[in-house]
């Protein structure tokens, strides 16, 4: 319970500081709705054009990038400035500052750089999923809201696992930041569509080696009652939660493996 509570005072002096400057923060949140918005609408205007894209219309489609947004903001809210700045404070030595506070440096980090800015991400994807629902004419049963909650869940995970394993190697590698960029942050953007508009080689690897697709492309096929599944088995379709904790430990084992291998610059 200590621990909650000081993860409580941490947050709130984020957001203490964040509102000190109130018009920037206004600011830079309309800025950014309106960037993601933007890629929202040219995403709904290019697939409306051609009617579907492999079978998914373009409200479909919004509704399975919602899903990859809202789930990236919720990770991104905890993991995103301790993975993202982790290279440089190896290398810098700031990381010493994790290792000196009684709780496990990992922890530490989630808790002190916990970053404000993605509550406008969730609130663009919460408010465009809500939209999507509508448009589809989806019913959300008791049981269907229970597997929201656990796709959602599972989602997020795998994000959180990938920022972890992605940002580990900062702890042996030179500006290792680089395999993060790669490996995340590029390849993800593949899930914004349908998987099965890929060549099968690609949808393997999206699926097995980075299995970003069960973030949304194979849950949602759940809400929207959909069978495009290309090769692979209809039960992919529940895994998310699976997938979504394997990745988050390997993510968890993979940082401390790299946290004893850290050496202090001394600086």
């Amino acid at each position: 319970m200590k621990i909650f509570s000081t993860w409580k005072m941490f947050i709130a002096l984020k957001y203490k500081v964040v509102f000190e400057y109130k018009s920037a923060f206004w600011a830079a949140a309309f800025s950014q709705i309106l960037w993601y918005g933007a890629d929202f609408l040219l995403m709904w205007v290019l697939v409306a054009r051609f009617k579907d894209l492999a079978g998914w219309s373009a409200d479909e489609i919004i509704f399975l990038y919602s899903i990859q947004l809202l789930t990236y903001a919720f990770a991104g809210t905890f993991f995103f400035n301790s993975c993202i700045s982790l290279s440089g404070r190896v290398q810098s030595g700031a990381f010493d500052d994790s290792l000196m506070v009684p709780v496990h440096p990992l922890l530490y980090e989630v808790m002190s750089n916990y970053n404000t800015d993605y509550i406008r991400h969730i609130v663009l994807a919460a408010g465009v999923f809500a939209v999507s629902l509508v448009r589809l004419k989806l019913d959300l049963n008791v049981m269907k809201l229970l597997f929201l909650l656990l796709f959602l869940l599972g989602g997020t995970l795998i994000h959180a696992g990938a920022l972890l394993i992605f940002s580990a190697p900062d702890f042996w590698i030179i500006k290792g930041d680089k395999l993060l960029d790669l490996f995340y942050y590029e390849i993800i953007t593949f899930i914004r569509y349908p998987i099965t508009i890929y060549p099968a080689v690609l949808q393997g690897m999206l699926t097995f080696a980075l299995p970003y697709a069960f973030i949304n492309f194979f849950p949602v096929q759940y809400f929207l009652s959909k069978n495009d599944f290309s090769f692979f088995h209809p039960y992919f379709q529940y895994f998310t939660p699976v997938v979504g904790g394997t990745m988050f430990g390997v993510g968890v084992f993979l940082w401390n493996r790299g946290l004893r291998k850290y050496q202090s610059t001394g600086s």
